[in-house]
């Protein structure tokens, strides 16, 4: 029984390409997320509306995507800063998995870091750090949106791609 799917190459470690065996999918077919509220890791209070913001476009994100059930954001926000398992959320909202993770701004830089974690287990199925340019923001989490996607193997039309990969630039103006 083959018990690698792929294997992927990680940034280079003293000069030598790493490659890192990622192990076959176990887990059941995943059809309904919760992504709970992400925890604002900056020093600054005041970049809990970008937690929030950020929390809300992933979450817009994933809606996209027709064949998967995203609990909405006025149910998952009574969970923010709980002490109950993932395990327990998931039972109480009944979905498969959930979404977890935080947010660092410091200065023009944002890194975020995202946990995909099965329901019924409390188990990490996936889990990556992302890190831009504030300005790449939200080409940033088309990316987390569709990894996501990727990795609960979820029917995905070819327009939910579009969807989730548009980027809709807002220009600011001057006073």
């Amino acid at each position: 029984m083959e018990i690698f799917s792929r294997c992927r190459i990680s940034d280079s470690y003293r000069g030598r390409n790493i490659f890192i065996p990622q192990l076959k999918s176990k887990h059941k077919s995943i059809e309904s997320i919760a992504v709970l509220p992400l925890e604002n890791l900056s020093n600054d209070k005041e970049q809990e509306y970008f937690a929030s913001g950020i929390h809300d476009e992933l979450l817009t994100d994933l809606s996209k995507i027709k064949a998967l059930r995203v609990i909405s954001k006025t149910s998952v926000m009574r969970y923010e800063n709980t002490k109950m398992s993932a395990s327990e959320i998931a039972r109480e909202l009944n979905v498969d998995a959930l979404v977890e993770g935080s947010v660092m701004r410091v200065d023009d830089r944002v890194r975020i870091n995202v946990q995909l974690i099965e329901g019924s287990t409390d188990n990490h199925l996936w889990s990556e750090s992302y890190d831009r340019d504030v300005q790449n923001i939200l080409i940033m989490l088309s990316e987390v949106a569709q990894a996501i996607a990727g990795e609960i193997k979820i029917a995905v039309t070819s327009q939910e791609k579009d969807r989730i990969a548009a980027v809709h630039l807002v220009k600011t103006r001057s006073t």
